[in-house]
């Protein structure tokens, strides 16, 4: 979020996650990398762990090239799940540990996928703790390295140390003492019903105006024919120019201008989260940056690499006056895995003029 995920380097600044520190009270959201496992808890404090193996320590990894993840929901109740997946006829029963069989009750679950719930997955996960590295079948395999801290972070976040219900630090305090889960925060984003006549000229003005943010942010002129603008309310429109394309995204700088003066627009500087490094936002720029006219949504995503197995996806909605984070997904470390599956760090409950949408 805090850099451009172009040709798989970072341009811009480069990102900058601060590991948060042990606290009673949990923070907003947490993302860590620790040895072969990431861990990310979003701001409703559900969270998910997975292998993701660190290319920097392969030397240290026998096994590379299989999935597993582990997903907990908040409260007292909050749901367990282990899942795991592969390619071809892969079966989770040729699974071994240590060079050993392990077996467990794996179900079918959605898209392919393995999954053990509840007590089962709660044994499965005490079973491996243990161990150095997973195998399945072919050669592939997870490394268990770190995955005992994620875990702890897992509790941490989820208010479980010390807890019968944790994952790590086990002890007496019953479940009932564990935090209720918190519900999505709601915004009202308002879309705006008055059009913007000759929108085309209106961001060739903004771009004509802004030579020093276009050479800022290495613009290209011949980009110009992708420029766009858009009703942001009565009194303001959203400009987006774009800048450049990469071997398979491309980056653009967003403004925010007075209607009746495309001079004076002003560089889109959006909220982030205090783990990432705000100053990165200091630009305007955004990957694949996209307005939602329809839910008053402005969006990015950003792939690490063309594989697409790390990088952000960001959406943020606007109220009439301002622009609020509404859903942040998050993975910086690539590491193989699914296209997109990167890790939820925030996410709220976005009501276009007050109506919910369906699920």
């Amino acid at each position: 979020m805090a850099g451009k995920f172009l040709n798989g380097l970072v341009v811009g600044c480069a990102l900058a996650l601060a590991a948060p520190a042990m606290a009673a009270t949990p923070p907003e959201a947490t993302y860590r990398e620790i040895k072969d496992w990431i861990v990310g808890c979003d701001n409703l404090h559900a969270c998910k762990a997975k292998a993701a193996p660190d290319e920097l320590l392969s030397d240290r990894n026998d096994v590379s090239g299989g999935y597993l993840a582990i997903t907990r929901e908040p409260g007292p109740q909050g749901a367990l799940v282990v899942s795991t997946e592969g390619e071809g006829d892969y079966k989770p029963g040729r699974m071994q540990l240590d060079g050993k069989p392990l077996s467990a009750p794996w179900k079918e679950g959605p898209d392919d996928s393995f999954v053990l719930r509840g007590d089962d997955a709660a044994r499965f996960i005490q079973t491996i703790r243990s161990g150095k590295a997973l195998t399945f079948e072919a050669g592939e395999g997870v490394s268990l390295s770190g995955l005992t801290a994620a875990l702890l972070v897992m509790d941490e976040a989820q208010g479980r140390l010390g807890n019968e219900t944790a994952l790590v630090r086990k002890g007496t305090a019953p479940a009932a003492t564990v935090p209720a889960a918190k519900a999505a925060p709601i915004i009202v984003s308002r879309p705006s019903s008055e059009p913007l006549p000759n929108a085309q000229a209106f961001a060739a003005a903004v771009r004509r105006t802004h030579a020093k943010a276009l050479e800022a942010n290495a613009c290209d002129a011949t980009r110009a024919q992708y420029d766009e603008a858009y009703p942001l309310n009565h009194a303001e429109a959203l400009v987006v120019l774009a800048c450049g394309m990469g071997a398979y995204q491309g980056w653009d700088i967003a403004f925010r201008a007075p209607r009746a003066d495309p001079a004076r627009a002003r560089l889109l500087i959006l909220p982030t989260l205090p783990q990432l490094d705000a100053k990165a936002r200091n630009t305007g720029a955004y990957t694949e940056g996209e307005w939602d006219p329809k839910r008053a949504q402005f969006g990015e995503v950003g792939k690490g690499r063309g594989l697409a197995d790390c990088g952000e996806s960001v959406t943020w909605a606007f109220d009439g006056s301002e622009f609020h984070l509404s859903h942040l997904y998050w993975q910086e470390r690539c590491a193989g895995g699914p296209p997109g599956d990167w890790l939820t760090l925030w996410r709220a409950d976005v009501r276009p003029n007050g109506v919910k949408l369906p699920e």
